[in-house]
């Protein structure tokens, strides 16, 4: 059966096809897909796809995002084959698809689940680093008007500090520079979601911000989480838990990164949230990337305490 792959039209129709499939697989997306909508489309229209049957009315049967960041760091997201119409070979095209449309990238990374990663190896990704989701509930009862830490750094709303500080700061923990994606994130919490930053009184540094959103399964989700100390790490989460009036039954999550035990003695030792999963980060080259001793991105360990996203990194 003929099978064309083709671009997305806009945000809003690759928002309507992705949110209710991401749903199906209990991926959880933003409440209503605005992340995708708002966030993750215009970081680069162009690297939506759509594979399609033409001759059933051009039906859409699988998807998948091949971003390339500013700095030429490509990602792979939003892979999917409508159940229908699995086992016959439009997952594989698609996704070889989305590997030539960044082949003029030096690295090409993906978050796998478990089940997927010796498929993904197959396509020469190796693994870097795991990332462990952690779910639970708050009980503290913290002011959602606080403005300072214990330590007298202050917290502020995201669209209060500079963007390009938050880039920096973001390409620091990551190792990749994305401006376009993270100016996008950045605009999507303070209009639709939370998003707060610690700054040093004195020096006017940034010292931390994290972002958190509603997600379709109702779960409040922190991502990123990025700090400078293990205390204003805790700030950060009270501060963004703190923004949910109704806690009793509201549960919390993060896809923290685990590169060191302090995401671990947060989450699950302080917070007490349980960790249900885990997925990996794995990288491979770019077919015209022919360098030996090339490494793929990777930033500060210390102070990554959760990833922005498993779709961009």
């Amino acid at each position: 059966m003929t099978f064309i792959i083709r671009n997305s039209i806009d945000a809003e129709e690759t928002s309507n096809v992705l949110y209710p499939w991401v749903k199906k697989e209990n991926w959880d997306p933003g409440y209503d897909g605005n992340d995708i909508k708002l966030a993750y489309f215009p970081s680069d229209p162009k690297s939506f796809f759509f594979g399609t049957l033409p001759r059933q009315e051009n039906q859409i049967v699988s998807s998948i995002c091949a971003i390339q960041h500013d700095d030429n760091t490509g990602y792979i997201a939003f892979y999917v084959v409508e159940p229908l119409h699995r086992k016959k070979g439009y997952g594989l095209q698609i996704f070889n698809h989305a590997l030539n449309h960044l082949k003029e990238s030096p690295w090409i990374g993906l978050d796998a689940v478990e089940t997927q990663m010796e498929t993904y190896k197959k396509s020469g990704f190796v693994v870097q680093f795991q990332s462990t989701r952690y779910v639970g509930g708050v009980d503290n009862k913290k002011s959602i008007n606080a403005t300072k830490t214990m330590s007298g750094a202050i917290i502020v709303d995201l669209e209060n500090v500079s963007i390009d500080d938050l880039i920096h700061q973001d390409h620091c923990y990551t190792g990749m520079r994305r401006p376009t994606f993270i100016t996008n994130w950045v605009q999507y919490h303070v209009k639709h979601a939370y998003g707060f930053a610690l700054v040093n009184p004195n020096t006017k540094q940034i010292e931390g911000f994290g972002c958190m959103r509603r997600c379709a399964s109702g779960t409040y989700r922190i991502a990123p989480l990025y700090s400078d100390t293990a205390d204003h790490a805790f700030d950060l989460v009270t501060k963004l838990t703190g923004m949910v009036k109704e806690k009793e039954d509201v549960q919390f999550c993060v896809d923290a990164w685990s590169a060191t035990e302090a995401p671990k003695e947060l989450f699950e030792k302080k917070m007490g949230w349980k960790a249900t999963g885990n997925m990996y980060r794995m990288w491979r080259k770019g077919d015209n990337n022919t360098a030996t001793d090339d490494k793929p991105p990777l930033g500060l360990a210390k102070g990554f305490y959760a990833i922005a996203s498993p779709e961009v990194g």
